[in-house]
């Protein structure tokens, strides 16, 4: 298996909310654009302003074929 992780840190906290539906959308986009592949948009509890998109592969093939 591969994880697909991608991380952003929002420094600035009023901005938070508009990367984190932003970044919604992105995932959104990917999930419709590649049904295949379910990606999921998290927020870290221990760092307020940390946030990753995630997808998990069956193998390289999957993941190239994406």
């Amino acid at each position: 298996m591969i994880r697909y992780v991608r991380s952003w840190e929002v420094k600035v906290g009023g901005a938070y909310g508009r990367v984190f539906g932003y970044l919604k959308a992105v995932t959104e986009y990917f999930n419709n654009r590649f049904p295949e592949t379910e990606f999921e948009l998290f927020s870290s509890r221990t760092e307020p302003h940390e946030v990753y998109l995630m997808a998990d592969f069956e193998d390289l093939a999957a993941w190239d074929k994406w």
